[in-house]
């Protein structure tokens, strides 16, 4: 399947609304990337693992990272990203050291062994944070992480541009209204109703960039 800019659909947003929208290119980037991370995708993204050292109670996250997957304890990252399978059967090296410092491989073992649980880390904006001291210990971070153009937006599946684009105008148009409603101007019923409709035209898209992904869930495939 191929890929887009995601910058198609904030030119999309415009061409289709109001030349005055490109004012306002940093807060359809965070709405893009926002509706982006909704309707997920199950290929589009790689999966890498990135290993640190706790310094305290928060790490910030990884370049390009979308959504944080698993956290283990100890350092995988090169043998996750060099045999990494899948993410229901994530498998890491299991070691034991001889003698002097020097380590063998004697088989692998299934990372359940080795994963932090999610009642003690969170993510947070672009950082992680641990409800639990970690500090000096290793850990790894697996991840979806997504490509960037040159100009630093997002690389996302091109099925996706269209709800993205729908989405920025809806989100738009309520922003408009919020407005109006905080004004003494009287709010017709059309304009409510148009609200719904983009709503509506939105939700849409974004199943149908689903069901191109393969990515519906079993509810909504008996929807339509």
């Amino acid at each position: 399947m191929s890929r887009k800019s995601i910058k198609h659909a904030i030119v999309n947003a415009i061409d289709e609304t109001d030349a005055s929208l490109g004012r306002y290119e940093v807060q359809m980037i965070k709405w893009a990337q926002y509706i982006e991370k909704a309707i997920g995708s199950k290929d589009g993204y790689k999966r890498i693992a990135k290993a640190y050292t706790v310094e305290g109670s928060e790490i910030e996250k990884p370049e390009g990272c979308v959504k944080v997957l698993k956290v283990l304890y100890g350092n995988h990252e090169d043998r996750i990203n060099s045999y990494y399978q899948s993410q229901e059967r994530l498998l890491v090296n299991k070691t034991h050291e001889v003698m002097d410092g020097m380590k063998i491989i004697i088989g692998w073992s299934e990372a359940e062994n080795y994963i932090v649980s999610e009642l003690i880390w969170d993510e947070y904006g672009d950082k992680i944070n641990f409800l639990n001291e970690l500090k000096g210990r290793e850990i790894t971070i697996f991840y979806n992480k997504i490509d960037v153009d040159e100009e630093g937006y997002w690389i996302v599946q091109e099925s996706h541009i269209k709800a993205i684009t729908d989405y920025i105008i809806y989100m738009f148009a309520k922003k408009n209204l919020w407005k109006t409603l905080r004004s003494d101007k009287m709010i017709r019923s059309t304009e409510l109703m148009n609200i719904d409709k983009l709503e509506a035209k939105y939700a849409k898209s974004i199943r149908n960039a689903r069901a191109e992904d393969g990515n519906e869930t079993p509810f909504e495939k008996i929807q339509y």
